[in-house]
């Protein structure tokens, strides 16, 4: 998943927030391993109830993104499943 894309959609999601201030953003990415990739979005709001908001507003807009664009960067849990021998 290209981070610049999600980058852009980030601040496309802050503009449109009613709980964002227009001070600060920013998407840092915290950590990279082999199988991981850890992205970390800091932006700012006028008071703690709307940065709870803008936070849980970010989150679910930007699963959605990632859903909708790049379904194959969000992790996947396999199982196998078989009958147990009685």
């Amino acid at each position: 998943m290209p981070i610049q894309a999600v980058r852009n959609e980030l601040h496309r999601i802050l503009k449109d927030s009613e709980y964002w201030d227009g001070s600060v953003w920013r998407l840092h990415t915290t950590e990279a391993g082999d199988k991981v990739v850890q992205l970390r979005a800091l932006m700012s709001s006028p008071d703690s109830s709307s940065g709870w908001e803008l936070k849980c507003e970010v989150r679910e807009k930007l699963i959605e993104f990632i859903r909708e664009n790049y379904p194959d960067s969000l992790p996947r849990f396999r199982a196998s499943l078989f009958e147990q021998p009685r």
